[in-house]
């Protein structure tokens, strides 16, 4: 029927789009240093609120004109610098690297002071951790947030493009929920490829610097087939 056909159209193009999520993912994840086994607990919940944002998305980003134009360049921007500095960085500057000191670290830290615990609780495996008698946020909040922020702006072209092509709503978010769960799977293919060649940061480099260009000059350069 045209409701499948729409809805499977929907899900291809998150599991197109979905490499460029999945590398964004794992580039959160390794910047604030997340332990192996609380990924899986990180994209789960991240996936979560990226859909709530996707739900935002279908309701009101169509009236943002404004933060349509101008949020593929600032993202453009972001990931030719990250990959410029990953692909340049010693290998003792990535080794040695202080979790705590990361942007997204120091906005938490800024924002909630001595309510962020700089710690993952591998233990229970928590958000929130109760430290002194304080109850605080561990850093997996802060990597999980991470995930929804960034997923978010990478996700805005794609959200646009599947308003346009499929009208349905429910069918929009239904394919785009599937769509997650199956980009999720192949998050962990990816990782382990890139740890196999122990190549990470030149992996990971590269693919930002040509993923921002792409943002940057698939707005102004067309090339005829």
């Amino acid at each position: 029927s045209m409701h499948g056909t729409l809805w499977l159209e929907g899900f291809l193009l998150e599991c197109t789009y979905g490499i460029d999520r999945a590398l964004v993912w794992l580039f959160v994840l390794l910047v604030l240093g997340t332990p192996r086994r609380l990924m899986g607990k990180a994209l789960t919940i991240g996936l979560l609120g990226s859909m709530v944002v996707r739900w935002i998305y279908l309701c009101v980003l169509p009236t943002l004109t404004f933060v349509i134009v101008v949020t593929p360049y600032l993202l453009g921007l972001w990931l030719v610098y990250a990959g410029a500095r990953l692909v340049a960085a010693k290998e003792d500057d990535v080794s040695d690297c202080d979790v705590t000191q990361s942007v997204l670290v120091r906005v938490f830290r800024t924002l909630l002071g001595n309510r962020l615990a700089e710690f993952y609780d591998e233990d229970d495996e928590g958000l929130f951790v109760q430290v002194k008698g304080r109850l605080c946020v561990s850093l997996l909040f802060v990597a999980v947030w991470g995930i929804i922020l960034l997923d978010s702006l990478i996700s805005m072209d794609m959200a646009l493009l599947k308003m346009e092509r499929i009208p349905n709503g429910f069918l929009d978010i239904s394919s785009a929920a599937i769509g997650g769960l199956i980009v999720r799977a192949g998050f962990f293919v990816v990782r382990d490829i890139v740890n196999i060649f122990a190549l990470e940061k030149y992996c990971l480099g590269t693919i930002f610097f040509f993923l921002g260009a792409e943002l940057l000059l698939g707005r102004t350069v067309y090339i005829s087939a």
